[in-house]
């Protein structure tokens, strides 16, 4: 005799392409616990009730009652969650949720005293066998008007054997539903759709993600105003890529931890000018004009001793913000938990501000005219990953003078001290036109010497002097999926303007090699050098500068590339790959 109570029940949440995608066996019942303990003794879900839960590792907090789920750590619209019970199989193997009012109104039929006498009469009579395997004709049906213009008619041939038809009212409404079912079996009936009562698999509360170990703050840079989401989008596609390295590299899929990647977006809660600009730019190009008033005026802003201020003191504000709120999900991440800051562009200059700031306050002459924050860090960093980094540029502009030489601390302004910044990594793309070496700012030595090479094609970051594990050796091919989607997004910006640079660069001799000949022999011996070269005592006491190798084809269209290659650090298997190395 078949139990009521068994049934695995599985909540899901919609995803892409409205596709429901289920939680975690973990997250499904404490869904299905709240669901229960938010009911009075009639069922009826109490009003006054709490009814949230974190879910998804405590990046969403689900309401049960509205059924809704609401991301933590950003803005964002809710998704649409769903208690499933009845399956319908879409495709072969694959079953998808039918609404709750359509699943409860066959739970009670499929309960009903006419089909249980039935099925009990029918195992009796076959010794225990499905009554489907004798006969064509259902044990039972009932029909629900799903819509206006539609219905459905459900038949039980047996215990486990239901299906699903979806008709319109006006068509074959008197014919008989047994036989228009069971002629399905025999493929004639192309609408009708096998059922399942409940998940395929029981709920465990052992089927969760890795505990998060380390977690990444990812700090955008400029044109942040022209689309809130991209950074969201590229901490997301972060998240899943390394989830998708640990898992792929783990032995039986088991990982000990993971890393956790949350956007730090700083901008669009700025006025800054309070709509100046607005009231003082001409109509005419007004697109082109916006596009390049918020992507270079981020630039101006934070220059600028007026607003400066408010720029840094509130990416501070919001780091400290999602700590905050991720420790308060997570009380054991207090404990042990390490955290890192991945910044790009823009970000990265902020990013060594505030580090800077925390170490030796706003008098020293390395950061020259930063702005002072006004709080500190609720954490130490382990390490500082700049993706595209102008910095060097910026602190050479403050009057950071590379010819001094490292007799202090304080003369070396990538040497933090381990209570505010243990290790920081300067990651480039040869063809990226904003970002800039560091090394040569602090020894121009260095200017001769190659920096670490971050391959493609190989475990380990290679130099004359230091290697740096990663975590597993894929051909670009392999890159996952999830950070390739982020790339539509994090370009944005760029893809903005890629038409116009896209147009000059055609126009010019840079697209037929036509490049200068003092271009290229200095090309050869720039940073060309091992490290041995220099002596060991004249060393940096590490390595700050790794570049990402190039491809031959992304080597002979460096112009070309030089569109996207700023962006282009979202997507990159190799980034992600940098990173895990050094956050596990």
């Amino acid at each position: 005799m078949a139990d009521r109570k068994n049934i695995s029940v599985r909540w899901l949440y919609k995803g892409e392409k409205e596709k429901w995608i289920p939680f975690c066996g973990n997250d499904s019942i404490l869904l299905e616990e709240e669901y229960f303990s938010s009911q009075n003794w009639r069922g009826e879900l109490r009003r006054s009730v709490d009814s949230s839960v974190l879910v998804r590792d405590g990046m969403y907090t689900a309401d049960v009652k509205k059924k809704v789920c609401q991301p933590v750590y950003w803005e964002g619209s809710p998704t649409v969650i769903i208690r499933g019970t009845w399956f319908v199989e879409t495709r072969k193997g694959v079953y998808q949720p039918l609404p709750e009012e359509e699943a409860d109104y066959i739970e009670r039929s499929h309960w009903s005293e006419p089909l249980r006498n039935k099925l009990e009469g029918g195992q009796d009579e076959t010794d225990g066998t499905k009554s489907s395997s004798k006969s064509r004709e259902p044990l039972f049906t009932a029909e629900q008007v799903a819509s206006s213009s539609s219905s459905h008619c459900i038949a039980w041939y047996g215990e486990d054997d239901v299906w699903l038809n979806t008709k319109g009212i006006t068509n074959s409404v008197t014919k008989r539903v047994g036989s228009l079912l069971g002629n399905k079996k025999k493929g004639d009936l192309v609408r009708a759709k096998r059922l399942r009562r409940g998940w395929h698999t029981q709920p465990s509360k052992e089927d969760k993600l890795p505990k998060a170990i380390h977690l990444v703050m990812v700090i955008h840079g400029i044109g942040q105003a022209l689309d809130s989401s991209s950074i969201v989008t590229s901490a997301k596609g972060l998240s899943e890529a390394c989830l998708q390295e640990v898992l792929g590299n783990a032995p039986d899929g088991e990982a000990n931890g993971r890393v956790e990647f949350l956007p730090v977006e700083w901008r669009t809660s700025l006025t800054l000018d309070g709509g100046l600009l607005d009231r003082i730019s001409p109509p005419g190009i007004s697109q082109i004009r916006k596009i390049s008033q918020l992507a270079v005026c981020d630039i101006l802003y934070y220059m600028s001793p007026l607003y400066g201020l408010e720029v840094v003191n509130n990416a501070l504000n919001t780091i400290n913000k999602q700590y905050r709120r991720y420790v308060d999900n997570h009380p054991e991440f207090a404990i042990d938990g390490r955290v890192s800051l991945l910044a790009h562009s823009l970000g990265s200059v902020i990013s060594y501000d505030i580090l800077a700031t925390q170490a030796w306050g706003s008098k020293t002459k390395w950061v020259g005219q930063t702005p002072s924050c006004e709080e500190r860090l609720l954490f130490p960093v382990e390490n500082f990953f700049a993706i595209g980094s102008p910095l060097s540029l910026f602190l050479s502009m403050r009057g950071a003078d590379s010819e001094k030489k490292m007799s202090r601390l304080e003369d070396n302004p990538f040497c933090l001290p381990e209570t505010v910044c243990r290790k920081m990594f300067n990651i480039y793309h040869p063809s990226d036109p904003i970002a800039f070496r560091w090394e040569p700012l602090i020894s121009p030595k260095y200017a001769e010497i190659q920096p670490v090479t971050v391959s493609r094609d190989s475990h380990r970051t290679s130099s004359s002097s230091s290697t740096s594990s990663l975590t597993s050796d894929k051909d670009e091919a392999d890159r996952p999926p999830t950070v390739a989607a982020a790339s539509s997004k994090s370009s944005s910006l760029f893809g903005s303007i890629a038409g116009a640079i896209g147009t000059a660069i055609t126009s010019s001799k840079l697209l037929t090699g036509s490049v200068p000949s003092d271009d290229q022999r200095a090309s050869k011996t720039k940073g060309s050098l091992p490290e041995s070269f220099i002596p060991r005592d004249k060393r940096l006491p590490q390595r700050y500068d790794y570049a990402l190798k190039e491809s031959f084809v992304e080597h002979a269209s460096q112009y070309i590339q030089a569109i996207t290659a700023h962006t282009n650090y979202w997507t990159s298997t190799e980034v992600v790959r940098f990173i895990l190395a050094h956050t596990e």
